[in-house]
C-alpha cells in the first residue's frame, strides 16, 4: 500500500514537472511573438498613428492556440486597429496607410521625372558644347580633314548611343531582380522576419556604400546568383553561419572581389546590432 502511494505520488510529480516545462515553452514562444508585434506597433506610432485597442495582450499561461493567433497577425493587419489625426479630423489607420502608399508612389514618379528632365538637359548641354567645339575646330580644317572628323564624330555618337541603350536595358533588368528580392522580403512569414530584416538592411547598406547603379548592374549580371543567395539568407536565422555566408556572398557579387577583414567585421557588427534590436 505504501509503495503504491509512493508510485502515484512520483508519477504526479513527473506530470507536474512536464506541464511546467510545456507551460514555460509556450510562454517563451508567446512572448517572442508579443515583442514582435509590440515593436511593430511602436514603429507605426512613431509615424503619427494611435491605437485605441490592440489585438493582443500579455498572458501568464498562454496556450498553443494563443501562440498561433499571434503568429497569424502581420504588421499590415495592425493598421485596422489604428487611427490617424489630420487637420480635418480623424481617419482610420487603413485609410492613412493607403494615403502613404499613394504619396510614396507620387514622390517616386516625381523623382523619376526630375531625373529624366535633368538627364535630357545635360544631354542637350553636352550636344551644344560639342557642336560649338566642332564649329570652332572645323574653321581650321581643310575640306578633307573636316570630312574625316565628321565621320569619326558620327561613329563615336553611334557607339555612345548603343552603350547608353545597353546600359538602360541592363539597369532595368537589375531593377527587376531587386524588386523580386524585396517581394521575397515583404512576403516572408513571421518565423523568418528577423532574417528578412537583416537582408533588407544589408541591401540598404550596399546601396549606400556603392550606389544604386552599381548594385542593380551587379544584379543584372548575375540574377540567378542573387536570387539563390537571398533565398538562403531568408531561410536561416541571422545568427547562423548559413545566413552570414549568404550576406558575405551578396557583398562579393556586388563588388566582384573577396571581402576584406575590415568589411567582414563591419557586416558582423551590423548583424550583431540587428540581433540586439530584435531581442529588445
Amino acid at each position: 500500500m505504501v509503495n503504491t502511494y509512493r508510485t502515484v505520488k512520483s508519477v504526479a510529480k513527473k506530470v507536474q514537472q512536464a506541464n511546467t516545462r510545456i507551460s514555460n515553452i509556450n510562454l517563451r514562444e508567446y512572448n517572442k511573438e508579443l515583442r514582435r508585434l509590440q515593436r511593430a506597433v511602436k514603429r507605426i506610432e512613431e509615424r503619427g498613428y494611435t491605437f485605441a485597442k490592440l489585438p493582443f495582450k500579455e498572458l501568464k499561461r498562454p496556450l498553443p492556440a494563443s501562440i498561433e493567433r499571434l503568429q497569424a497577425i502581420k504588421t499590415k493587419d495592425l493598421y485596422q486597429y489604428a487611427e490617424y489625426k489630420t487637420e480635418s479630423g480623424t481617419i482610420s489607420g487603413t485609410e492613412r496607410r493607403k494615403q502613404e502608399r499613394q504619396e510614396s508612389a507620387r514622390k517616386a514618379l516625381e523623382s523619376r521625372r526630375q531625373n529624366e528632365a535633368k538627364r535630357q538637359q545635360e544631354e542637350a548641354d553636352r550636344v551644344s558644347r560639342e557642336t560649338l567645339e566642332t564649329q570652332e575646330a572645323t574653321a581650321e580644317l581643310t575640306a578633307q580633314q573636316f570630312e574625316e572628323e565628321t565621320r569619326r564624330r558620327d561613329e563615336e555618337t553611334i557607339r555612345r548611343l548603343k552603350e547608353e541603350q545597353e546600359y538602360r536595358e541592363r539597369f532595368s533588368q537589375g531593377k527587376i531582380i531587386y524588386e523580386q528580392i524585396m517581394d521575397m522580403i515583404y512576403d516572408i512569414d513571421v518565423t523568418h522576419q528577423a532574417s528578412a530584416e537583416s537582408l533588407r538592411r544589408e541591401l540598404d547598406a550596399q546601396m549606400d556604400a556603392y550606389g544604386e547603379d552599381a548594385v542593380l548592374m551587379a544584379m543584372a549580371n548575375a540574377p540567378s546568383d542573387f536570387i539563390e543567395t537571398a533565398q538562403i539568407a531568408l531561410q536561416y536565422k541571422p545568427e547562423s553561419d548559413q545566413h552570414s555566408k549568404a550576406i558575405m556572398k551578396l557583398h562579393e557579387l556586388i563588388t566582384g572581389t573577396v571581402m576584406t577583414m575590415e568589411e567582414a567585421q563591419e557586416i558582423h557588427d551590423r548583424m550583431e546590432q540587428d540581433s540586439y534590436y530584435d531581442g529588445i
